[in-house]
């Protein structure tokens, strides 16, 4: 092996070798350094069957928009959710398109909360549009009450269509009442009342 000119004279310098420890205390050792080397195999590997035994969160819905307003003079809001369980969409109708929102107190618990469903013909031209066949129930509990007719206004403030989404704006108000009141003007004092705005951008429903 050739040597390593040093400062003192020409002589070989040499690494020392990596031997393995023998003897009991070396023995020992050895040991100890395979069981630390075994164990950090095993936690590395329980880290990693951890990570994939933890469930994946699933979008089932998103906010497609909201509803600001009063419930009853309170201040009210709802978030306008699309996708799982839920019907908001519109799809094509003659002389127009067919809007439903399915909005909700809260943006992500649609079980058991309370449903504020707005449904409507958004009819005419792309230059001016106005809202027909108007229904609103509102769900609560066991306990649904409707609008339509004289007992609901609802007035569009713009409807853009392109391609599969439609972009939705306008302002409610209505007096709902349990049971089908359409030929009937319900009172403020006998039904219960929403006055707000809405504005969401929804997708065209599968047939």
């Amino acid at each position: 092996m050739k040597g390593i000119v040093s400062p003192f004279g020409r002589c070989a310098l040499l690494a020392p070798a990596r031997r393995r420890v023998t003897g009991t205390t070396g023995a020992l050792r050895n040991w100890v350094d395979e069981q630390n080397r075994s164990n950090d195999m095993i936690l590395r590997a329980s880290f990693i069957a951890a990570a994939m035994a933890l469930p994946t969160p699933a979008v089932a819905q998103t906010v497609a928009g909201t509803v600001s307003g009063r419930l009853d003079g309170d201040p009210a809001s709802w978030s306008i959710l699309d996708g799982e369980d839920v019907e908001t969409g519109w799809q094509d109708v003659e002389g127009g398109a067919r809007v439903t929102l399915d909005a909700y107190p809260e943006a992500t618990q649609i079980d058991g909360a309370d449903r504020l469903r707005i449904v409507f013909t958004a009819a005419g031209t792309a230059e001016e549009r106005e809202a027909q066949e108007i229904e609103v129930t509102f769900s609560t509990g066991d306990t649904q009450m409707i609008a339509t007719g004289q007992n609901v206004d609802l007035s569009l403030n713009g409807v853009e269509i392109e391609g599969d989404s439609l972009v939705v704006s306008g302002n409610l108000t209505a007096t709902l009442s349990e049971g089908d009141s359409e030929d009937l003007l319900i009172g403020e004092d006998r039904g219960t009342t929403i006055d707000g705005n809405f504005q969401a951008t929804v997708f065209r429903a599968p047939e």
